[in-house]
């Protein structure tokens, strides 16, 4: 019987006797469990309905493909992925512009049009250099794309996106008049209407003290947002004291309008904690009566919409839960439908279910895929689950649910939520991705939050906060930290000692668990390949006492340098029943794959195979030596490939 932790740990063979060999086993899709089409959009940036054909798009920053809605039973779903080539291997900011059957997609350097029923790429246009746009939309038989550099504005026919005008605004906003531009001054608050060859003529003049959020035209009015106060101008007489419409939502800063409604949307973003627990809304006003009839909470950022006019429908994006809603003004009814999903990465339990994190796909969902049966859920969290464990001792998974600064239990039997442990600090608000690693002998939880440049301590029985480690301060605006691999921490459970890599100072911080994690020695990693390869930038061998850290290899017991990897990549996983270690080569150029490697405990290369293409972000992975099953983590085609490990 083992009387030390070290005990648990003692190693095993230095590799097999028989030939390993990798092989692709299985690959699962999780739209296809979904109900969703092949393909997949992420990181959801924009909606436009084209009502002529009652058809919706959105776009994902992430992916090149367009989601597809229609109305199926009475709801919209996505039916199809209308497939492009933009922004494939890259964030690429997606615009969309619909109308009478058509989409056009506009991106920094070129605008592209579409056939919104057969998908054909029709025409496209590209920009003399790269913009950034400010807004577009139909003028009658053409296509006005206004630029935030000088306000230009390029003239394009629809029907062949040829350019038939450019013309400079100055410090204008711009609102359409029956299909027919007009512009509004900032400075000298002049109206200014244009003819078909987009020559002005001046209109009028209103007297406002600041630049106004939002305009709009409907019936003779000019409805304006001005420094949070929704003001209603008639149109034909400029000069009359404006109508104040009371008790919209706070913090307004956007306008929709539809026959018979204007709707108030708030700022877009996260709780600031100016109104507590309030992330946003909408209200809605009749056009007729000028009463807001209802209002209505928004629980995610909300950063683009359109609307179905002749309808009253009203669609925004969710854009940190990769969803549109879709609301039916007249009714207050709303359907919240996703445009797509993502695998971040998992877990897989001793009774072979798997636990997928979808924070870009779902906000506040994870998947429970049954690899017996093939059944599927979706499990509610709290927002934005960046990290996962599992204890297959206490038969539960923890989830790391960044937005809400909360751990999440789950009974890893049923999926059933059952705890939730508070970690005692300010909730996530940026981008900089946090996760959590797990001391499965000690039973302690240590989620991170980059951001605040902390590492929390937490007792995975009780779910008490054992500690708060403030990580060493090191020169940078942590609150400006993006991506992933920021802050990144792992644990040599024989001797309760945690490491933590901060990427931007190329240091691992090393804090003794055992003497109230006192910072015991800082390594300054000199060899830098591999370390921006997040997730496998830091693992722990605790079997074999090693330390790993992009290409370099330390001993966990007295954090020396040892040697470089033979792979110039960091271990990942190890099988100390077979002796075996993986790695990966990560790709360095676009058109280059994964290369998932596998070794014996010395680091002599057994087996390597290649993985998916297209996949430009990186796989994250999980290893169960019990079935000898790598599963590999496919965030952007929200995929999971199974690799068995043959050893004859």
């Amino acid at each position: 019987m083992p009387t030390t932790i070290k005990d648990l740990y003692e190693a095993g063979p230095e590799g097999p006797t028989g030939k390993v060999t990798l092989e692709l086993n299985q690959i699962y899709s999780m739209n296809s469990f979904l109900g969703l089409p092949d393909s997949n959009a992420l990181k959801m940036y924009d909606v436009c309905y084209d009502e002529s054909i009652d058809q919706a798009y959105s776009a994902g920053i992430m992916t090149s493909d367009i989601a597809v809605y229609e109305k199926v039973d009475e709801t919209y779903k996505v039916v199809d992925y209308l497939p492009t080539e933009i922004g494939i291997g890259e964030f690429e900011l997606k615009y969309l512009l619909c109308g009478e059957g058509s989409l056009y997609i506009i991106v920094e350097d070129a605008m592209y049009g579409y056939d919104g029923i057969t998908f054909e790429l029709m025409n496209s246009f590209h920009f003399k250099k790269e913009i950034s746009l400010a807004s577009a939309y139909l003028d009658n038989e053409n296509i006005i794309i206004s630029t935030i550099e000088n306000n230009t504005n390029i003239v394009l026919d629809k029907t062949n996106l040829n350019q038939i005008n450019e013309f400079e605004l100055g410090l204008t906003t711009k609102f359409s008049v029956e299909g027919s531009m007009y512009s509004l001054g900032i400075e000298d608050h002049d109206i200014y209407s244009y003819d078909e060859n987009y020559d002005k003529e001046y209109y009028g003049s209103i007297d406002f003290s600041t630049k106004p959020d939002s305009i709009i035209y409907s019936n003779n009015e000019l409805w304006m947002l001005i420094k949070g106060k929704l003001m209603i101008y008639d149109f034909e007489n400029l000069d009359e004291k404006p109508i104040a419409v009371n008790g919209i939502v706070p913090d307004p800063n956007d306008l929709y309008v539809t026959k018979d409604y204007v709707v108030v949307v708030t700022e877009n973003g996260f709780d600031d904690g100016t109104i507590e627990n309030y992330k946003g809304g909408f209200s809605v006003i009749s056009i007729e009566t000028k009463e807001v009839l209802y209002e209505t909470e928004i629980v995610s950022k909300h950063k683009r919409g359109s609307v179905g006019f002749e309808d009253n429908l009203l669609f925004l994006t969710n854009n940190d839960y990769n969803s549109i809603t879709i609301i039916d003004l007249e009714s207050g009814e709303y359907d919240i439908i996703s445009q797509g999903s993502s695998v971040e990465g998992g877990i897989i339990t001793k009774e072979g279910k798997l636990f997928l994190r979808n924070r870009l796909g779902g906000g506040d969902k994870i998947f429970m895929l049954d690899l017996n049966d093939n059944s599927f859920e979706e499990l509610e969290v709290g927002g934005w689950p960046v990290g996962i464990a599992y204890d297959p001792d206490l038969d539960q998974v923890f989830t790391f649910d960044f937005l809400a600064s909360e751990i999440s239990v789950l009974n890893s039997l049923t999926g059933e939520k059952i705890d939730e442990f508070e970690l005692g600090v300010p909730e996530g608000e940026t981008d900089g991705i946090g996760i959590m690693s797990y001391d499965y002998t000690n039973k302690i939880l240590y989620p991170v939050i980059p951001e605040q440049n902390v590492v929390v301590a937490i007792d995975a029985v009780s779910g008490e906060v054992i500690k708060v480690i403030d990580v060493e301060e090191y020169d940078v605006n942590y609150e400006d930290l993006g991506g992933p691999g920021v802050l990144i921490s792992a644990t040599y459970e024989p001797e309760m000692k945690l490491y933590v890599y901060a990427n931007v100072p190329k240091m691992v911080y090393v804090y003794d668990g055992l003497n109230d994690y006192q910072l015991v020695e800082e390594i300054s990693i000199d060899k830098n390949k591999g370390l921006v390869d997040f997730p496998y930038s830091l693992f722990v061998d605790n079997f074999h006492d090693k330390m790993y850290i992009g290409e370099n290899v330390y001993d966990a017991t007295t954090d020396e340098y040892l040697r470089d990897t033979t792979t110039e990549y960091s271990v990942f996983a190890v099988d100390n029943d077979d002796g075996l270690l993986f790695s990966v080569k990560v790709k360095e150029q676009d058109n280059e794959l994964e290369r998932l490697i596998v070794m014996n405990t010395n680091m002599e290369q057994l087996d390597a195979i290649d993985m998916a293409s297209n996949q430009y972000v990186k796989s994250r992975f999980t290893y169960d030596p019990n079935s000898n099953k790598m599963y590999v983590f496919y965030m952007v085609s929200s995929e999971v490939w199974v690799y068995d490990v043959l050893i004859e």
